[in-house]
């Protein structure tokens, strides 16, 4: 099995001189610093376009009316085709949620470097289940990871890189 290439923005700036570690340049460090550990505003705009329609359906689902029922079921599949609009479809093909967007990331294949399509996104995004596991430690990986991957990504071959 070969060593998969970086994708644009990961590397050594110069292959005469590797970069030390923690330090922009170096394979699967982003070239622009403040990826990981920050406060990210993208991942609560990610979490928003989901959880308002689902807020609202849950607000709705409490009243006794059988009306207020089945709106509150239109609410419901609204936040399922808006999570599977973003996170499957539009990240698959674009390489991008609205929330990556916002914060000028994108996910990509480690082999070409380019969008990896609905089906890998939706099986990157069950394999996910596993950065939970354990604590959420998967989820925390990417912080000390040489590549700067979490599980998920290390078993779906791809990156998240910083535009």
């Amino acid at each position: 099995m070969s060593t998969p290439t970086p994708p644009p923005g990961y590397g050594p700036q110069d292959p005469q001189q590797p970069g030390q570690y923690g330090q922009p340049g170096q394979y699967g460090q982003p070239q622009q610093p403040g990826q990981y550990g920050q406060q990210q505003p993208g991942y609560l705009i990610d979490a928003l376009i989901v959880g308002v329609p689902y807020g609202i359906a849950s607000a709705l689902g409490s009243g006794d009316s059988s009306a207020l029922s089945i709106l509150a079921l239109l609410f419901y599949l609204a936040g399922i085709g808006l999570a599977i609009w973003n996170i499957v479809i539009r990240q698959g093909s674009t390489g991008q949620t609205v929330g990556k967007q916002v914060l000028g990331l994108k996910l990509v294949g480690a082999d070409t470097g380019q969008p990896i399509g609905a089906g890998k996104t939706f099986l990157r995004q069950i394999t996910h289940i596993l950065d939970s596991l354990a604590c959420y430690v998967g989820w925390l990986w990417p912080l000390w990871d040489e590549k700067r991957q979490t599980f998920a990504d290390k078993i779906n071959n791809t990156y998240v890189i910083k535009l």
